[in-house]
């Protein structure tokens, strides 16, 4: 782009020139054209520079004044006031936009200034411009050189302060860069103000020696099972040695992504669908191995590889969730038998342990009641052999259980034992005053033939206040008769 902006420099330099006609300008503008013609080679701005100046220089030195000379016609064809034209001459009367004297070659002439603007005071050298008539049209020569010099000047003050911008550089922190001198590596520039001599050395672009990160998206790879995936990636690395990372391979991290997608091909590949989602780690560490060891010799450290993600196709994500919704549903089920197993194994070891205590409390009610009973027969028994009671007595007590035996609910049918004549019989005796004590006496018929019209002894009397008539009433209110 830098010629672009000679040539721009150029077009005002013409501009000048021609509201000038000193030479100076154009010869100037040609300077820069050189420039330019430079610069679209692809030279460096320093050489431009040179050139701008070198053209420059020779022009306003040399070939301005042979033009000044020749300015209309070559000498051997000017005649007359014509050969005035380009010649030196000496202001002896202030010239103006229109008036004023020169002495040109011996002779006075009536002179005005080129450009009306200008006042030119005596004893200026100037140059005639052109002839109207008998008046010399001229111009200042030292406002043109110094106008030169200015110019020539600045061109020189800028190309001082370029080159001494070009040799120095100053580094950033973990930064780097190669120096060439004629095309050869000469030195790499560590961080910090480095010296290099300008329009030789050759400083190229800065490396930068940080840890970087690059993201690799959407790999192709095939497993085992022929189900293609894509895989994303994430590389860390650094650079370790700014020469080799230049001049060793001409892009690494496309080198790096490249290399990185075969491996992932190749480990891949050797692996089914579910083993690739399940060794992440593993395929981390051979891929950071393997490029780590392929990149050493480009200057570069692989410190870390990471699977970013794994995207299967759509039918195997939907199969994948298929699956894993049947193995949360069989867990669930899983899950929902054992509770139910457990609660009912609680349920039945309560159910065991509650009968267990009722049956050890039966156990030991019946010990207890047992005891009870034992001990109150026991008590009886003594009582009845201590106070030896006599056959009667026995009798009525034998019929007073005898309600007992009726109540139990589901009795609707009892047998009356043969025994109750006998001791029916004994209670007659006892309550007879006709009949004698002693067991002796004289046997009468059995007491089933005496009950039906017997005198002796009511009955209803003596069993209703005992509560025995409704004993041996049947459920109808009939008497069952013995068996």
């Amino acid at each position: 782009m830098s010629w672009i902006i000679w040539l721009i420099i150029a077009a005002v330099l013409g501009v000048a020139e021609l509201l000038t006609a000193t030479l100076a300008f154009g010869l100037i503008a040609v300077a820069a054209v050189v420039a330019a013609a430079v610069g679209a080679f692809g030279l460096d701005l320093p050489l431009q520079l040179a050139a701008f100046v070198v053209a420059a220089g020779a022009g306003l030195g040399f070939v301005r004044p042979i033009a000044l000379k020749h300015v209309k016609q070559p000498p051997m064809l000017r005649t007359g006031t014509a050969a005035l034209v380009g010649r030196s001459a000496t202001v002896i009367e202030e010239v103006t936009g229109d008036r004023g004297r020169v002495r040109i070659g011996g002779e006075d002439w009536s002179s005005r200034a080129y450009d009306e603007s200008l006042v030119i005071p005596v004893g200026a050298k100037v140059d005639v411009m052109q002839i109207e008539g008998a008046t010399a049209l001229v111009y200042p020569r030292e406002l043109t050189m110094v106008l030169a010099e200015v110019i020539i000047a600045a061109v020189v003050a800028l190309f001082v302060i370029l080159t001494v911008m070009r040799s120095v550089r100053i580094i950033p922190q973990a930064r780097a860069r190669n120096v060439e001198r004629f095309g050869r590596y000469r030195k790499t520039l560590e961080p910090g103000m480095n010296f290099i001599i300008p329009f030789i050395d050759r400083v190229k672009k800065e490396i930068d020696l940080r840890e970087q990160v690059v993201a690799f998206k959407g790999a192709p790879v095939i497993t085992e099972d022929n189900l293609v995936v894509l895989i994303d990636t994430v590389l860390f690395f650094q650079v370790t040695d700014p020469r080799a990372a230049d001049y060793e391979i001409v892009n690494y991290i496309q080198a790096i992504e490249q290399l990185t997608a075969t491996m992932l091909r190749s480990v891949i590949g050797s692996m089914d669908l579910e083993e690739s989602l399940t060794s992440r780690d593993k395929i981390n560490n051979m891929l950071r191995g393997v490029l780590d060891d392929a990149s050493g010799k480009w200057g570069i450290r692989v410190t870390r590889v990471e699977i970013k993600a794994i995207d299967p196709p759509k039918s195997v994500k939907e199969a994948m969730e298929k699956q894993m919704k049947a193995e949360r549903e069989k867990r669930a089920a899983i899950l929902t038998a054992e509770g139910v197993k457990q609660s009912k194994i609680l349920t039945a070891e309560g159910e065991k342990q509650s009968a267990i205590l009722t049956a050890e409390g039966e156990r030991q009610s019946s010990i207890l009641r047992a005891e009870g009973q034992a001990q109150a027969i026991g008590t009886v028994f003594q009582a009845v052999h201590d106070n030896d009671p006599d056959p009667k007595l026995l009798a009525y007590q034998y019929l007073q259980t005898l309600p007992q035996l009726a109540q139990g609910a589901g009795n609707t049918f009892w047998v009356i034992p043969s025994e109750v004549t006998a001791a029916l019989k004994m209670v007659t005796n006892a309550f007879s005053p006709d009949q004698p004590d002693t067991a002796e006496a004289k046997p009468k018929k059995p007491a089933s033939d005496e009950l039906p019209g017997g005198a002796g002894l009511d009955l209803s009397t003596v069993l209703d206040p005992a509560g025995i008539s409704p004993a041996i009433e049947g459920p109808n209110g009939t008497s069952e008769p013995s068996s």
